[in-house]
């Protein structure tokens, strides 16, 4: 697991690593990285609190990458501005397109304008259009609704057995077959999914970042699975366009960090009594959840904001992890409680209502702030701005 960037002088000189199977630690120099480590799922509780992996991202894309640069001074922007998503209910995986089928309500009758048949090219477009639709149904005491897949041609059941394999819903296709449900006599209950964080890194159509010889690709900065392919090639063509072009760095100048990160790993490793990885993600959770959740107002998170700042501090100082695996788990723990910080901060400074960004104290989308609101710290020294795209 990589844990940090080292840099000198805003360039990237390496990176940090630990195993995650024995208490070893990683230095890595490099005259470029290359950042794709995905999205910040678990930074808000999941559709099933009790399991806090069963996330449309996994479990382990926690912001690391994007945690990673913003330490190393690069620009991260739009954190507050949350996702959500749609798809069966308790399963929370993405893939939704790859059901052929109608989403109707407990009458039968779509909930969306786009189809009232099977449609095995474009599916059901309320799940593209309104991925809140299942929620405002629940709201509005007209749920649950199903996806509907009674009718669908034997090769349509084919087609989606075969590509959620490769979306990762395995664990719905193995429930499907123990409890013997026949997807085409059996509709499933589909679900709006909690929120989940949002933003991205800051980069060119180059992939780079702001900061030299550090490079992004897929969710980190441009979304989904062709933005991931596409900018995968193009950042490693970049990358390795620049690394012919520059000296290497001894990365032992970055020894004190590092000496600094190691004694905070052996802390946390050393440890005998405290809360686990678990116990601080849960918090963390609940604090996203009741204080930048789907309302938010100037009190709510300025309170939010004192409370992730403390929770980070003392988690800082008394997290415990019992071997090597539990470690990389608090690193990642850490990692979201900087995120937490940022949303909170970028939150407060977004006077506006927008999308999922809700803020009943600024109820209006204000057509001047349709810019790429920006954050980054130099020397501890935070800087917010706004940008046009």
């Amino acid at each position: 697991m990589i844990l940090d960037l080292l840099q000198k002088n805003g360039t990237v000189v390496g990176a940090l690593g630990i195993d995650t199977r024995q208490d070893k630690v990683y230095i890595f120099q490099a005259k470029a990285v290359l950042l794709g480590t995905g999205k910040c799922s678990r930074l808000y509780p999941p559709l099933t609190p009790g399991w806090l992996f069963n996330d449309p991202h996994g479990g382990t894309q926690t912001g690391d990458g994007r945690a990673m640069a913003y330490r190393a001074g690069a620009e991260l922007q739009n954190l507050e501005m949350p996702q959500r998503h749609i798809g069966p209910k308790y399963f929370t995986k993405f893939g939704q397109a790859t059901w052929v089928g109608v989403v109707r309500d407990w009458e039968g009758k779509p909930i969306g304008t786009f189809t009232d048949k099977p449609d095995p090219r474009y599916g059901d477009m309320i799940c593209e259009v309104d991925k809140l639709a299942p929620e405002k149904y629940h709201q509005a005491g007209r749920g649950p609704v199903y996806m509907d897949c009674r009718g669908i041609r034997e090769e349509d059941l084919q087609y989606m057995n075969h590509w959620m394999v490769h979306e990762g819903n395995v664990s719905l296709l193995d429930h499907i077959m123990e409890e013997d449900i026949e997807l085409r006599k059996h509709p499933v209950e589909f679900a709006t999914y909690p929120l989940r964080g949002g933003g991205l890194i800051v980069a060119n159509e180059k992939s780079e970042a702001s900061l030299t010889g550090l490079y992004s690709a897929g969710d980190e900065s441009f979304g989904d699975i062709a933005a991931a392919a596409t900018f995968g090639y193009i950042g490693g063509e970049n990358a390795a366009g620049y690394v012919l072009n520059v000296q290497e760095t001894d990365v032992e100048e970055n020894r004190s960090r590092i000496e600094d990160k190691k004694e905070m790993m052996k802390r946390i490793r050393g440890q005998s009594i405290g809360p686990d990885w678990k116990e601080a993600n849960v918090a963390l959770q609940q604090t996203m959840q009741d204080y930048a959740g789907k309302v938010r107002n100037e009190s709510l998170l300025l309170q939010g904001l004192h409370h992730v700042r403390r929770l980070k501090d003392k988690a800082g100082q008394s997290l415990m992890a019992q071997n090597p695996h539990e470690l990389g788990r608090c690193l990642e723990v850490l990692n979201m409680l900087d995120i937490g910080e940022l949303t909170f901060l970028l939150a407060l400074d977004r006077k506006e209502t927008r999308n999922l960004h809700v803020r009943p104290d600024y109820s209006y989308t204000d057509p001047r702030l349709n810019k790429a609101h920006i954050i980054s710290q130099t020397d501890g020294k935070i800087k917010v701005e706004w940008r046009d795209y």
